[in-house]
């Protein structure tokens, strides 16, 4: 057990224990407070007989000799208490009983039931009989006598038992309390050390407290921290692949360029090439890492996603020309979205261009527009984007918005595979979604965004 669930099970302990302990005091004291307050003086002959015998005693022999005297008597019980308040034979003596004898004594110095005897040295005795319960007695037989305990007898078995059932339940709260805490140390240890395997929440699926929305935000935290290393780790891979061949390329232009003169023009060209497409896959590198870290401007700008979609089919039209493509645009409705139009603008042209590089040769792309209705009564627009390519797989439907996949049959095609990665970030950025499909000659990616207004 850790120093967590000593402290919890020490603190509620102790707690536990004095509140049985006061609770056990006070019921004590009450309980031989009430006994006291019942006990009486006896003041019928028998008690005046025994009190006088007990003076003679006392005059004639001394305290010895009464001391004597009581100790052999057990009933009926006489008391004797010096000035001192002290009784001769170290007995207890309900306070409320010598009270009432000495008020007697004092008040009514002619009663024979109570003596206030003087002794040497202006010291006294006084001397007095408790008054005896009567049980039920038959009738013509003599009362029987009992007297009242002198003080109540402690608790000890219940309060031990007290005691020992506090001790279990401190110890069964601090185990509840401490072994959740302890699971996530461990967890948080090898977190640290850069295992994010282990998962707590299964451990805890019979608590319903705030610890176990703990544990299951650790799991998730945990397995986000995952999938973020992982892709990490694949993006630095497929960078270091990624510019692993236009450095090679700059490499050897400079070699030719350096012991063949006569390729200086055409080695400077392949230069310029590679050192566009390296900061081509810089740029598109540093968008991803923005989106993936979450650092992203308010997207709180009105866009005219109508003339945004048009313009960027009016440039996509002017490159179709060398492919001999063609590209329709079909939109019945005059649309205003919430976001940055920079972003949509790259986003939608990633996704039209992908559809260019990958559709046939004197193909048609399909561009198209329109409102629809959610299920909660949202509106929302629906931008589909069909090529006349080859498609893709089934499988690789969710992967080609991975960073840098292209799709199995996709090599021949320039490209880092970033461009549909990009678009995805900025559609759900804006609160939207975007899904591929295949079409029987052809793919279509659809992208939906939420609408503020359309005409």
């Amino acid at each position: 057990m850790g120093r967590l669930f000593w402290k919890f099970f020490l603190l509620i302990a102790l707690a536990q224990i004095g509140v049985v302990v006061a609770i056990g005091a006070v019921v004590w004291a009450r309980d031989r407070a009430n006994r006291d307050a019942t006990v009486q003086l006896e003041v019928g002959p028998a008690a005046e007989f025994v009190v006088a015998s007990a003076e003679a005693t006392l005059r004639h022999g001394g305290s010895a000799a009464l001391q004597s005297l009581l100790a052999s008597r057990n009933r009926p019980v006489i008391y004797a208490v010096d000035d001192a308040n002290h009784e001769i034979l170290n007995r207890r003596v309900p306070r409320y009983l010598s009270v009432q004898a000495a008020h007697m004594a004092m008040n009514n110095p002619s009663s024979l039931a109570v003596r206030r005897v003087p002794v040497a040295n202006n010291h006294f005795y006084l001397l007095f009989v408790p008054a005896m319960h009567r049980t039920g007695s038959r009738i013509g037989q003599s009362p029987v006598r009992a007297f009242v305990p002198e003080s109540p007898p402690l608790p000890i078995a219940p309060t031990i038992g007290l005691l020992l059932g506090s001790l279990l339940c401190a110890a069964l709260l601090a185990r509840y309390v401490s072994k959740p805490i302890h699971d996530l140390r461990i967890a948080f240890d090898n977190a640290a050390r850069g295992d994010l395997s282990l998962r707590i929440g299964s451990r805890m699926t019979q608590r319903t407290d705030e610890l176990a929305n703990l544990g299951r935000d650790f799991d998730r935290m945990a397995t986000q921290l995952q999938a973020l290393l992982d892709n990490q780790r694949r993006l630095l891979h497929h960078v270091s692949h990624e510019l692993r061949s236009p450095l090679a390329r700059l490499q050897i232009a400079a070699g030719l360029a350096r012991y063949h003169p006569d390729t200086v023009a055409t080695s400077l060209d392949r230069i310029d090439r590679e050192c566009a497409r390296l900061d081509t896959l810089v740029g598109e590198i540093l968008t991803l890492s923005k989106f993936e870290a979450g650092v992203v401007e308010p997207l709180t700008e009105q866009v005219d996603l109508t003339k945004l979609v048009t313009d960027i089919v009016m440039d996509a039209r002017f490159e179709a020309r060398t492919a001999n493509h063609t590209i329709v645009l079909a939109n019945d409705d005059h649309v205003v979205v919430a976001g940055r139009s920079e972003l949509l603008h790259r986003a939608i042209e990633n996704v039209i261009r992908n559809a260019l590089k990958y559709s046939l040769p004197g193909t048609r792309i399909c561009v198209s527009m329109a409102i629809e209705l959610a299920a909660d009564g949202t509106r929302y627009v629906r931008l589909t984007v069909d090529d006349a390519g080859n498609g893709v797989s089934e499988a690789e439907l969710t992967t080609i918005f991975l960073p840098f996949s292209r799709g199995a049959a996709s090599t021949p095609i320039q490209g880092h595979g970033l461009g549909l990665t990009i678009a995805k970030h900025v559609i759900e950025a804006h609160g939207g979604s975007i899904r591929a499909m295949n079409l029987p000659s052809g793919l279509r990616v659809e992208m939906d965004l939420p609408a503020i207004s359309h005409v």
